[in-house]
């Protein structure tokens, strides 16, 4: 979670939680508050090197905004899978690079 935080020169608010199933109590108990949730997967729960993918759920209910109907698979759901995507790949490359300092992650920063 520092990571997600500390990358970013906005401010932005971020949870974790400790199951899939209290995210799930949470989104339940407050509906309309959260836009999305993204749950990794992992093969080994001690090992966080073992993730083997990741599930996005969405509010999927259109909005009224500004005089149109948004889809929040247009606003919501493919921009939250292209970054959640590319900071995976981030992560995996850099750690890669870390053995000498020159690999492809080091030039992605």
């Amino acid at each position: 979670m520092g990571n997600v935080t500390s990358r970013n020169s906005i401010a932005i608010t971020a949870t974790a939680y400790a199951s899939q199933d209290s995210i799930q109590a949470f989104l339940f108990n407050n509906p309309e508050t959260v836009i999305a949730a993204v749950f990794f997967i992992f093969d080994t729960p001690s090992n966080n090197d073992a993730l083997s993918g990741f599930v996005l759920e969405t509010n999927t209910s259109v909005k009224f905004f500004k005089g149109t109907y948004q889809d929040p698979n247009y606003f919501v759901q493919l921009p939250l899978q292209s970054a959640v995507q590319r900071e995976i790949s981030r992560y995996f490359m850099l750690q890669v690079s870390e053995g000498n300092g020159n690999g492809i992650g080091v030039k992605l920063l």
